[in-house]
């Protein structure tokens, strides 16, 4: 039964490409990861089931595609993780914290997201993350067709962006 267990989880990580994430506070510190990719309709669905571990300075990042209405489960998953819902131009616009494991509750943002970052639980909290912070998303995803007519739609609906002045500083978790 162990061995079906560790197959599964050395799978599901195995399958994903890997890229860099920083998420900027409000006060300017970026704190980063590495993320998993989930782009396709299976990785996403696959997402982080089976795994029994996630540590504290990774995670994987949810893409779909455009902006919209969106919902999350815990299916498979024995890990509790925090759930960051991200719209099309990197701005957190809800968080989920500790959902609960192996569960087929959908778990909904309150507003539409674009992305969805699912850390290790407690991660939000440890990293004082929260809503209003901003994603700043690996370049392969930003480059694409779809996050550029999603960033031009969202920027004609939204103010100028954010100029603070705040200097910025780098952490890791």
């Amino acid at each position: 039964m162990l061995f079906p267990l560790l197959a599964m989880a050395f799978a599901t990580a195995a399958a994903f490409d890997r890229a860099p994430l920083r998420i900027e506070r409000r006060d300017g510190v970026f704190v980063a990861y590495t993320v998993e990719l989930a782009r396709s309709d299976a990785e996403r669905q696959l997402g982080l089931m089976g795994r029994r571990v996630l540590p504290a300075t990774a995670g994987m990042l949810f893409d779909f595609g455009a902006t919209q209405p969106v919902a999350m489960w815990m299916r498979n998953t024995p890990l509790a993780l925090d759930m960051l819902f991200v719209d099309g131009d990197g701005l957190v616009i809800d968080i989920i914290e500790n959902a609960v494991p192996m569960t087929d509750t959908l778990l909904t943002p309150r507003a539409p997201a674009r992305w969805v970052v699912e850390l290790a639980a407690g991660q939000a909290a440890a990293r004082d993350l929260a809503a209003g912070d901003r994603v700043h998303l690996p370049a392969a995803l930003t480059t694409s067709p779809a996050a550029n007519s999603d960033r031009l739609r969202n920027r004609r609906a939204t103010a100028a962006p954010r100029s603070d002045g705040v200097p910025r500083r780098e952490t890791s978790p």
